[in-house]
C-alpha cells in the first residue's frame, strides 16, 4: 500500500516513521521538482560527503591552512614594523 500525507495549509507534510527510518531522514531533506511531480532526498551526511569537493582544489586542506597561517605571520611581522 502507497502512504497518503496529508499537506497542510502551511504546506507542511509528515513523512511516514517507516520511510523516515529506511531512509535515514533526520532533520532536512532535499526537495527536487521532477517535472512529474516533488521527488524527496535525504540530505547527505557530512561525514559521508568527506572530501567529496577535493578535486575541485590543487592543495589538501592542511597547505591552505598552513599557506594562510604562513601569511598571516607576515602580515603580523609587517604591521610591528610600523
Amino acid at each position: 500500500m502507497v502512504p497518503r500525507v496529508k499537506v497542510t495549509e502551511k504546506g507542511q507534510a509528515t513523512i511516514p516513521k517507516r520511510l523516515r527510518d529506511k531512509y535515514e531522514i533526520e532533520e532536512f531533506v532535499v526537495v527536487e521538482d521532477t517535472g512529474s511531480g516533488v521527488l524527496m532526498r535525504p540530505l547527505p551526511k557530512l561525514s559521508e560527503e568527506r572530501g567529496s569537493l577535493r578535486h575541485l582544489f590543487d592543495e589538501s586542506v592542511e597547505e591552505l591552512l598552513e599557506s594562510a597561517r604562513k601569511e598571516d605571520r607576515e602580515r603580523e611581522r609587517r604591521l610591528e614594523r610600523i
